[in-house]
């Protein structure tokens, strides 16, 4: 057996706990068919409640907390030079974390199966089904969160629960509250029409394997496993098929299967390129290693080396070089598109501008909180310092420092290009001060 699965059961199912357990479940759905009416279709629901709040609350906590504990206790550094792989580590953590979760949800998922009346609302079938694939979508998606806290040295104590609740309410609960609500509509999808609860069945399954495979490549990086950046590229372009089918069928809004990609590719790829560009390491060091391996002529171990945000950059890039030069504009003033043919390139010119920041501060010779300050100079330039202007009646220089990316595009590419000229010129005076300073200390 995994022997850190192992391990982790040991730790989660002691005695008490696998005694205690099946008790409480006994008790509360006891009192629940002693209190109410209904009584088998109450049973069932509090049984899913119950799986739902273990799954989606305990486990998330768990499993997110499961790298941060190693980090606290000062043996994760041991577990990341063992023996054990990228995958058996991934599992054993994901599973064996969340294996009291699990044990308590699974029986009450079989209360469910049981117990639930042939004329419920939902398919007691379809309930387990969403709930088991929502426990692990979330379950995994708090373990990346706990990895990107670890790799970014903020383990403390309770400093990422919080963030997992907050994952659970804007999550899991909007989707389960749809998929319970007698009023949830077909879903359009690709001009095809699906019924919701098989729609979100299908995308919570997707999203759930997306998820632990994402766990199982932070793994590897940990791990010192080489790999290359295709599954985050992947990922993208996943998510904007994804997204980008929402807006293409037959209604009167409806955009075209061209616009709607480039659209949705370019903001896929933004999005997750700023998620990476926080979570990820990155600083002089890394970059280091990738221009060695440049210069050596090494391509593919330069992109083994490489962080993945770079390449949501250059995806972000081409999708906004092909809207520029592709994007079909309606002539109808009323169209969701209207104005919108030049916003790409400025969209990509400020992204590339914000990762300019963000590596001036990385490349510092000593670099300390460099998200925090990071974070607060783009909440300056998005939004106090153009609020600031505007409220006093500035509102051309407020464009100057936001530029307009939806009134006026051309101008605001002209801008975005000065702000991104400027930060990547701040960034390379940071990296050749960096270069330097080792040189001297080499000598």
């Amino acid at each position: 057996m995994n022997p850190e699965f192992r391990r982790n059961l040991w730790l989660e199912l002691s005695v008490h706990r696998v005694v205690a357990m099946p008790a409480m479940l006994l008790l509360v759905l006891a009192l629940v068919y002693a209190a109410s009416e209904d009584r088998a279709g109450n049973v069932a629901l509090a049984a899913a409640v119950i799986a739902g709040a273990l799954l989606g609350i305990w486990g998330s906590r768990n499993a997110v907390e499961c790298v941060a504990e190693e980090v606290r206790a000062r043996t994760w550094d041991g577990q990341r030079m063992s023996a054990i792989g990228p995958w058996a580590m991934t599992w054993g953590k994901l599973l064996g974390a969340t294996a009291f979760a699990w044990y308590g949800a699974l029986m009450a998922l079989v209360v469910v199966l049981v117990v639930a009346p042939p004329d419920w609302s939902r398919s007691p079938l379809r309930v387990t089904a969403l709930l088991a694939a929502s426990g692990v979508l979330l379950q995994a998606v708090a373990c990346l969160g706990g990895l990107a806290v670890a790799r970014k040295g903020y383990a403390r104590r309770g400093a990422s629960g919080g963030w997992a609740l907050i994952l659970i309410l804007f999550v899991f609960g909007p989707g389960m509250l749809g998929f319970f609500s007698e009023t949830a509509r077909p879903v359009d999808w690709w001009g095809g029409r699906y019924a919701f609860d098989d729609f979100l069945l299908g995308s919570v399954s997707v999203f759930a394997a997306w998820a632990v495979f994402g766990v199982y490549r932070s793994m590897a990086v940990e791990l010192q496993v080489r790999t290359l950046p295709w599954a985050f590229a992947a990922f993208i372009l996943f998510l904007t098929a994804y997204f980008a089918g929402f807006w293409v069928h037959g209604g009167a809004a409806a955009l075209g299967a061209r616009n709607a990609i480039l659209i949705w590719g370019l903001l896929m790829a933004a999005s997750l390129t700023y998620l990476q560009l926080f979570g990820e390491s990155t600083g002089v060091v890394v970059f280091r290693r990738v221009q060695v391996r440049l210069q050596r002529g090494e391509w593919r171990r330069a992109l083994e080396e490489m962080p993945c945000w770079p390449v949501g950059v250059v995806l972000a890039g081409l999708f906004a070089g092909l809207g520029a030069l592709l994007l079909d504009v309606p002539q109808r003033a009323d169209s969701p598109l209207h104005d919108l043919a030049g916003a790409p390139l400025a969209l990509f010119l400020l992204l590339a501008r914000d990762a300019a920041i963000f590596l001036v501060f990385a490349f510092a010779r000593q670099p300390r909180r460099v998200e925090a300050a990071t974070l607060f100079y783009l909440v300056m330039l998005y939004g106090i310092v153009p609020g600031l202007l505007v409220a006093s009646d500035l509102r051309g220089l407020a464009q100057l420092v936001l530029p307009p990316v939806l009134a006026t595009p051309g101008k605001a590419a002209a801008i975005a290009a000065v702000h991104a000229a400027i930060a990547c010129a701040l960034a390379a005076w940071r990296w050749r001060a960096s270069r330097t300073f080792e040189r001297n200390t080499e000598a």
